[in-house]
C-alpha cells in the first residue's frame, strides 16, 4: 500500500504541471481596436440601466411587458436551469460513486439440501483527479453555464431594441399621418382655388387636374399610414405575447438626447457586451479542451473498495464476518500517443480561431459603437437644420398670408407655402426617428440588458 501511495505522489508532482491552471484572459493590446476619438480606455460614457436610457414612460411599461411575456426569453431562460443541471453533474463527478448490489445465492448438488448464501456489499470507485479532467470539465461547463446567461442577456438586448424600435416606428407615422392629414385639407382647399382660377380664365384644365392628382396622392399616402401602423401595432403586440391591438404611446414627441457623452465611449461597455463575453467564455472552453487533451497523455488512477457483510441462511453479528477489499488501479495509456497528439494539435488549433474570433469580435464591438454614433450625430445635426428650415417656412407661411390680406399674392401663393412647410415636418420625422434608431443601435453596440 505504501508503494501504491509512493506512486501515486509521483505522478501528481510530475504529470500535473499545466493541467490546473485557471483561464486567464488574454493580454489585448485594447487601443488597436479602438477609435480613439470615440471610444478610450479609462474614461466617457457608461452605458446605464436601459429604463434611464429610453425616457419614455409608455415604452418602459412596454418593455418591462415584454420582459415579462416574449416567448423566445422564457425559451432563453429555460436553458440556464438545463446548463445548471449539467454543472451541477460535473461537481458531483469529483466525488466517490457508491453502488449497493445485495444479492443473494441458492444452490443444490445432486438433490442435497439446498444452500442460501447472501451478501450486502457497498462498492465506491473513486477517480483521483492527477490529470485534472474532472476540474477542467467542472470549470468547462461554468463556463457552458456563464454562457447561457449571457445568450438571455443578449435576448433581452435585442427584444428591448425590438420594442423601442417599433414603438418610435409608430410615432413616426403618428406623425406623419398628422401632417399629411393637414396637408390634404391644403390640396383640397387648393383644388377648389383652381377651379375657380380656370371659370375666370386663370388656369388651364390641366393645372386643375394636377391639383386633383396631388390630393389623390396624398390621400393613398394617408392609407398607406394607416395599414403601416396597424402593422406596426401587431408585430409590436407579438413580441409582447398579446393579441394585436392598439398601442399605447405618449404624446411627447421622445427624447433623443444622450447625456455624458461629451468625452466619448468607455471601452469597458465594449467588454460587456454578451457577443464579446459569449467569444470569451468560448476561448474558456477551449482552454479547458486543452487541459483535457494534454492530460490524456498521463495515467488515470482509478481506487476502488468494498465493504459489507456475507452469511449463510441467517444474518452475522460479528464483526469478524465484515468483508472489506480496496484495490487501486493506474492505466497508462501506450498505444495511443499518436491518437492523443493529433487530438491536443486539433484542440490548441481551436483555441487560436477561438482567440481570432474574440479579437475579431473585439473589433466589430469598436466598429458597431463609432458607426452609431455617426448615424446618430448626422441625424441630430439634420434636425437642427430642418428645425432652422421648418421655422422659416412657417414664417413664409405667415407673411404669404399678409401680402394676400394685403393684395400682393394670391391664395394659391399660400397653399403653395403651406404644402412645403408640411412637406418639411414629413421629413423632420423622418429625420427624428432615424435620429432614435441611432439611439437604440448605441444601446445595443454598448451591451444592451442591464
Amino acid at each position: 500500500m505504501q508503494k501504491f501511495t509512493l506512486i501515486i505522489t509521483a505522478v501528481i508532482l510530475f504529470s500535473s504541471c499545466g493541467l490546473y491552471t485557471k483561464y486567464q484572459t488574454p493580454h489585448l493590446d485594447k487601443e488597436q481596436w479602438l477609435n480613439q476619438d470615440i471610444v478610450s480606455i479609462n474614461k466617457g460614457f457608461i452605458m446605464p440601466s436601459w429604463d434611464d436610457f429610453f425616457e419614455d414612460q409608455e415604452l418602459i411599461k412596454l418593455i418591462e411587458e415584454g420582459l415579462s411575456n416574449n416567448v423566445d426569453l422564457k425559451v432563453a431562460e429555460l436553458n440556464i436551469e438545463k446548463n445548471k443541471a449539467l454543472l451541477t453533474n460535473a461537481k458531483l463527478s469529483v466525488l466517490p460513486s457508491f453502488i449497493l448490489s445485495p444479492n443473494a445465492t441458492i444452490s443444490s448438488i445432486g438433490g442435497n439440501k439446498a444452500s442460501q448464501s447472501y451478501q450486502l456489499p457497498l462498492t465506491a470507485s473513486w477517480e483521483v483527479g492527477v490529470t485534472g479532467k474532472v476540474r477542467n470539465n467542472k470549470l468547462k461547463a461554468k463556463a457552458s453555464l456563464e454562457q447561457t446567461e449571457i445568450y438571455v442577456q443578449k435576448v433581452k438586448t435585442d427584444l428591448i431594441a425590438m420594442i423601442a424600435n417599433n414603438y418610435f416606428t409608430i410615432k413616426m407615422f403618428d406623425m406623419q399621418l398628422e401632417s399629411s392629414r393637414a396637408s390634404a385639407i391644403n390640396l383640397k382647399s387648393n383644388i377648389r382655388v383652381m377651379k375657380s382660377l380656370k371659370q375666370a380664365g386663370l388656369q388651364t384644365d390641366a393645372a386643375v387636374q394636377q391639383a386633383i392628382s396631388n390630393f389623390h396622392r396624398i390621400e393613398i399616402s394617408i392609407k398607406d399610414l394607416e395599414k403601416q401602423i396597424l402593422q406596426t401595432e401587431h408585430a409590436l403586440s407579438i413580441l409582447l405575447f398579446r393579441t394585436p391591438g392598439i398601442i399605447e404611446r405618449s404624446t411627447e414627441k421622445g427624447q433623443i438626447e444622450l447625456k455624458n457623452i461629451e468625452n466619448g465611449i468607455c471601452f469597458l461597455n465594449l467588454s460587456n457586451r454578451p457577443d464579446v463575453r459569449f467569444n470569451e467564455l468560448e476561448l474558456a472552453k477551449l482552454y479547458y479542451d486543452t487541459n483535457i487533451a494534454r492530460g490524456a497523455f498521463y495515467p488515470s488512477i482509478t481506487l476502488k473498495g468494498s465493504i459489507g457483510w456475507s452469511w449463510n441462511g441467517s444474518i452475522t453479528s460479528n464483526p469478524a464476518d465484515l468483508l472489506i477489499s480496496t484495490v487501486g488501479s493506474i492505466a497508462q495509456p501506450i498505444f495511443m500517443q499518436g491518437r492523443n497528439r493529433a487530438n491536443l494539435k486539433v484542440a490548441k488549433a481551436s483555441y487560436d480561431q477561438a482567440r481570432l474570433n474574440y479579437q475579431q469580435t473585439l473589433l466589430k464591438a469598436g466598429n458597431e459603437v463609432n458607426d452609431a454614433l455617426i448615424i446618430y450625430d448626422t441625424a441630430v445635426r439634420k434636425l437642427k437644420i430642418r428645425d432652422e428650415q421648418i421655422k422659416a417656412l412657417k414664417k413664409a407661411v405667415s407673411e404669404t398670408e399678409l401680402l394676400m390680406i394685403g393684395g400682393k399674392n394670391t391664395y394659391l401663393e399660400v397653399l403653395t407655402a403651406q404644402d412645403s412647410y408640411l412637406r418639411a415636418k414629413i421629413e423632420n420625422s423622418s429625420e427624428w426617428f432615424e435620429a432614435l434608431q441611432g439611439k437604440i443601435n448605441l444601446f445595443k453596440s454598448l451591451g444592451g440588458y442591464k
